[in-house]
């Protein structure tokens, strides 16, 4: 993950100086240090540094504080996979959305039933993804932030209206997993 970011990534480990408590954060963010030369770290001392502390309201005996084009984000549980989500969330530029198409039956991205997808969109909420439901004979449109369009299962047919806004939608550069490369815009009937 961290090869695939352009810019600088700056690591703050915040934990006493002394004891065992900093060592694994340490050991964790020097692996990245070691992959990219813009990587930076930091540490902050707590204890020594206590007004600096309150300024950045640490709370637990360890934290890791991420920054990434401009943006930042605080971890209290140091791990390896802690460290990947929040980079992928400070990946993303702007708002971006995970559209579950509604309205025709599909299984549902916050949906809890069994045939729902809700394990699947909180893992892209996690991911930093906003996942929001689109109706789109209320909507008219898909939105322009959209990352991702899920249709799961419909149990009724879309209506040519949506057919044609969603072949516009892939017209327009979208990518559509298992569709042929070129998707033809059906002629209206």
């Amino acid at each position: 993950m961290v090869e695939r970011l352009p810019g600088p990534i700056r690591f703050t480990v915040i934990a006493p100086e002394y004891g065992s408590l900093r060592a694994p954060a340490q050991i964790l963010v020097e692996r990245y240090r070691r992959a990219r030369a813009d990587v930076t770290v930091a540490f902050l001392d707590p204890d020594r540094n206590p007004e600096q502390a309150r300024r950045l309201g640490v709370r637990q005996p360890v934290e890791l504080l991420v920054e990434y084009e401009g943006r930042s984000e605080r971890l209290g549980k140091v791990s390896e996979q802690g460290v990947t989500s929040a980079l992928q969330r400070l990946a993303l530029h702007g708002e971006r959305w995970v559209v579950g198409l509604a309205g025709h039956g599909e299984a549902g991205l916050a949906g809890r039933a069994n045939f729902d997808l809700g394990d699947f969109g909180a893992a892209l909420a996690r991911a930093g993804y906003r996942v929001q439901p689109v109706t789109l004979t209320d909507t008219g449109q898909l939105p322009r932030n959209t990352a991702l369009l899920v249709l799961a299962a419909p149990q009724l047919e879309l209506p040519r209206a949506e057919q044609l806004l969603l072949l516009d939608y892939l017209a327009e550069g979208a990518t559509c997993s298992g569709c042929s490369a070129t998707v033809p815009r059906p002629r209206p009937r």
